[in-house]
């Protein structure tokens, strides 16, 4: 167990703790062990994650840094701007116009309802936030396609 503030931690939870070989103060050092993060953090990803989470739950400031950086990284979430060139498409600037509108539209239509969620829960939105969220706090995120 090593403590790290107010906290014990296993050993392996902080077991990426080496130099970098780029260094330039240390360039062409024999450094044996090193090897990529994966493999210096994959055997404590558990431990990791558990104490991530339970920091999360339990200490009111964790979470509510979680929720700013979600909510200031996502803001308004994904906006499309349809740019469309009418003179390629042989179309007058009206029509294209119209339909920038339209695309608008619908997209706001859709993400703004809970038909992109296949358990019918979460708007586009929301689930752009979930993702985001679960990245910041265990490191990855999955989305897995239902259809």
């Amino acid at each position: 167990m090593e403590k790290i503030g107010n906290l014990w931690l296993p050993y392996e939870a902080n077991a990426y703790k080496q130099v970098s070989p780029s260094n330039k103060a240390i360039m062409g050092w024999d450094l044996p062990g090193v090897s990529d993060v994966d493999n210096q953090l994959l055997p404590a990803l558990g431990a990791l994650q558990a104490t991530s989470t339970d920091l999360q739950r339990n200490d009111p400031l964790a979470g509510g840094f979680l929720r700013n950086l979600v909510n200031g990284t996502i803001s308004l979430g994904l906006q499309p701007e349809p740019i469309i060139d009418h003179k390629f498409l042989g179309i007058t600037q009206d029509q294209a116009d119209k339909f920038t509108y339209q695309a608008e539209l619908l997209w706001g239509i859709f993400s703004s309802s809970v038909e992109a969620d296949y358990t019918r829960r979460k708007t586009f939105w929301g689930m752009e936030k979930q993702v985001c969220y679960s990245k910041a706090l265990l490191g990855n995120a999955y989305a897995i396609r239902k259809f």
